[in-house]
């Protein structure tokens, strides 16, 4: 499974953190069965770093423009494998030679390659720029549930610090006081009483629906339901942005 396949987009795997990289990696060369051979993994499962890193046999189709931001992160990844007790190096080859470990290989049973084959059901670059900060790399590992309530949190923050209301205001308190139909810092003014109304209830139908259960829970939400969760607190962040005074 190529790794663009794994992550599409160029900007989304370099947001990725050193661990995250490391986990994309592994999906990657676990994807390659024993009988499997190419430059970069050979039959018997013996890994070249070298060429790996040889952006000319790449088959990854990010644009050439990336290429040293991308090698930089897929080899902070790559340590981080090595150093974490994922790869070792074959000490019969020469330098640059490695194959997985036990460890590395059972991330077959954990359920991270399962999560980032679903990776595509989000798409980064759709997202308000912080929810995809906060909300894309959770959801890649498949942390369905963190990706929902980091999503939520942002929102929140963004709401209490641009309308310029204290710490001790959040969740339904905050909700009720920004979007208040007569003085609340997040009115829209064009709008009907009623649509106001509805825009109030929306956010506070939103806060209590999708975020506190996930504060206080584990839920079981699934790729699809959580890509169109994300997506919704991405449309309510632009609404919130648009209505910042």
């Amino acid at each position: 499974m190529p790794i663009d396949t794994i992550v599409p987009e160029a900007n989304d795997l370099l947001a990725l953190g050193t661990r995250e990289v490391g986990e994309v990696l592994l999906v990657y060369l676990n994807g390659f069965g024993p009988n499997d051979s190419s430059d970069v993994v050979q039959r018997g499962g013996d890994i070249s770093r070298h060429n790996f890193f040889n952006w000319r046999q790449w088959p990854f189709r990010y644009p050439s423009g990336y290429q040293t931001q991308i090698e930089m992160k897929l080899a902070e990844g790559w340590d981080w494998l090595v150093g974490n007790g994922f790869l070792v190096t074959i000490p019969t080859q020469p330098a640059g030679w490695f194959r997985l470990t036990e460890k590395g290989k059972a991330v077959n049973s954990t359920g991270q390659i399962a999560a980032y084959r679903l990776a595509g059901s989000l798409h980064g670059d759709d997202l308000h720029p912080i929810i995809r900060e906060r909300a894309y790399p959770p959801f890649l590992r498949g942390d369905y549930d963190g990706a929902i309530r980091d999503a939520f949190i942002e929102l929140e923050a963004r709401i209490r610090t641009s309308g310029g209301y204290e710490a001790s205001d959040y969740g339904a308190s905050l909700i009720k006081k920004a979007f208040d139909t007569s003085n609340g810092k997040f009115v829209d003014r064009l709008l009907p009483t009623r649509e106001r109304e509805a825009m109030r209830d929306l956010f506070a139908a939103a806060f209590g629906f999708y975020r506190n259960p996930r504060v206080h829970r584990r839920m079981a939400d699934s790729a699809i339901e959580t890509a169109e969760i994300v997506g919704f607190a991405s449309h309510l962040m632009r609404i919130v942005e648009r209505l910042t005074p």
